[in-house]
């Protein structure tokens, strides 16, 4: 199989879906307005950024530091945010790949629990560009669970404030 095949079958199967829940988080973090078709345009820019950068003959973190600085810039272009969301974006990116390398770090764990760490490593390493990818899955699966629980814990927080916010105004009118 081609270099190009290969990386083209992990874009697919690893990075498309991770792109796809970088940016969701982003707006689900920053709270910024969701537009559909600004999210799909910066989920495939982003997906194209990995795909591209990967390419480049730099060590292996920087690609992953050029990507996330590109989807702050673009988040902030493609959304017009004001000074407060830039700030936001910026801290919500590192939390963001804080929780995604946390995910990779339980993904390895549980392979090894599983087929213990000789057979782990052998499917980290393979070859075959779909047996990684394949291997990688889980992690995408609980980075999506976090961002979904995250998400729940804001919603309930953004409530109570709200009922916060509420309760003082109707003092303060009295």
């Amino acid at each position: 199989m081609t270099l190009f095949l290969e990386s083209l079958i992990e874009l697919l199967i690893k990075g498309l879906p991770e792109s796809f829940l970088f940016v969701l988080a982003l707006y689900i973090f920053t709270r910024v307005k969701f537009d559909y078709k600004k999210y799909m345009l910066l989920s495939l820019m982003l997906t194209l950024i990995i795909y591209l950068t990967r390419w480049l003959p730099i060590n292996l973190g920087t690609h992953t530091m050029l990507s996330l600085l590109f989807l702050i810039l673009l988040f902030l272009i493609v959304n017009k945010v004001n000074l407060q969301n830039i700030i936001k974006s910026i801290i919500s990116v590192v939390i963001l790949a804080i929780i995604l390398m946390i995910s990779e770090v339980l993904n390895l764990l549980l392979f090894n629990a599983i087929f213990g760490q000789a057979e782990s490593e052998k499917l980290f390493n393979s070859s075959s560009a779909l047996i990684k990818s394949v291997s990688m899955l889980p992690s995408t699966i609980i980075f999506a669970l976090t961002l979904l629980v995250i998400y729940f814990l804001l919603l309930i927080y953004d409530k109570s404030k709200k009922a916060k916010d509420g309760k003082a105004s109707e003092k303060i009118g009295k």
